[in-house]
């Protein structure tokens, strides 16, 4: 389609039409045209960039931003106990023993495991955030509501627009990396490429969502927004409190589960529950004072924190993946509810992520 000013007329009566019946979005519509004039021309003008390329572009920036892609990342720097907060406020309350620790990677390591499984509970609050919002404000996708609009990859679109959950996840990580200090401490080179690199994440995961037409500008704006807030200030505020931080989380999920009846809430808070049971049975941290352990002798998962090989890494990937399906097939042939196969296939994932997988990466090490 073309743009012109024809078309955007066009269009923008077919919006207000749409959307003035919609009772719960009306509340975020500014005066004059639903949505500002702004929001639909920008979106007709990136319909007006589309060719088959860019669209595969596009879909593969997107996908950077989805939940999926995060829970592999965030696994991986679980299990090769990734260094990026070793300096950061996620374990700046805390302190090792001695400057023989401070140069150890076997004490590091440790701490940054407990840092990532940080890091993974502050995604999760995010992630449920964005689905009460959503939920509450209930408002229709670009695509949904004006018929000039043509929505691509609408597979990744499974809920209602306001916030953008790519946008709002990939602030809440990236932001959450630099604030942390993953390369942006005080005398330390590469500090500006690496806030770059996060910026430019969340931007062109953001720009894909308006490429793809499945988001108003509004959506990105505020999932972004959402999702600064939450990275930059997160680390600090799970700064010695990481375990009263399950209960605002598990707040959300109890009104996404109870009162949406959101069926990715459920995911979620069963995915987190089997991650918090499986670290807190990994042996990586105390279980009298919830910190890291000190030293490689109190770390009886040491050897597993050495440089991991690409092959041990795609090892966990797949494990994790043939493990959620079996447990769903296997629920499903016996003749369980849909919700409580995803809820249990997704507890035994969270259990996979930071027990299971951990352990049979150990096991591999020590015989090699």
């Amino acid at each position: 389609m073309s743009f012109d000013a024809v078309t955007a007329v066009n269009v923008a009566s077919s919006s207000a039409a749409a959307l003035g019946a919609s009772g719960n979005f009306s509340a975020l519509l500014v005066s004059g045209l639903p949505l500002g004039d702004w929001q639909l021309e920008l979106l007709l003008w990136f319909q007006s960039l589309r060719h088959p390329v860019l669209t595969w572009i596009m879909g593969a920036l997107t996908m950077l931003g989805d939940d999926l892609f995060y829970i592999a990342v965030l696994s991986v720097m679980y299990w090769t106990g990734s260094s990026a907060f070793a300096d950061g406020r996620f374990n700046s309350h805390r302190r090792l023993s001695s400057s023989h620790d401070l140069c150890s990677g076997s004490a590091k390591r440790p701490q940054s495991r407990q840092n990532t499984f940080e890091l993974m509970q502050l995604v999760v609050f995010s992630v449920l955030l964005n689905i009460v919002i959503k939920n509450f404000v209930d408002a229709p996708r670009p695509f949904e509501a004006v018929s000039g609009i043509e929505g691509l990859w609408t597979f990744t679109a499974g809920s209602a627009s306001f916030p953008s959950g790519h946008a709002q996840t990939a602030a809440t990580f990236w932001l959450a990396l630099v604030s942390a200090g993953a390369g942006v401490r005080k005398g330390r080179r590469g500090g500006g490429v690496t806030i770059g690199i996060a910026c430019s994440f969340i931007v062109l995961i953001s720009l894909s969502r308006l490429y793809l037409g499945v988001h108003w500008p509004q959506d990105v704006l505020a999932g972004g927004l959402i999702g600064g807030v939450l990275g930059l200030l997160g680390p600090s505020f799970l700064k010695g409190f990481s375990r009263w931080f399950l209960i605002p989380t598990f707040a959300l999920s109890a009104i996404g589960i109870f009162v949406f009846l959101d069926h990715s809430a459920v995911q979620l808070t069963s995915l987190l529950i089997g991650a918090t049971i499986g670290h807190g049975n990994s042996g990586l941290t105390s279980r009298s004072t919830g910190t890291a352990v000190k030293g490689a002798d109190a770390d009886p998962g040491a050897d597993l924190l050495r440089p991991a090989k690409p092959a041990h890494l795609l090892f966990g990937i797949m494990t994790v993946a043939a493990a959620y399906g079996t447990t769903t097939w296997l629920l499903t042939a016996f003749g369980f509810p849909e919700l409580i196969v995803d809820g249990l296939a997704t507890l035994e994932t969270g259990l996979m992520i930071t027990w299971g997988v951990p352990a049979l990466l150990e096991a591999a090490r020590s015989g090699t």
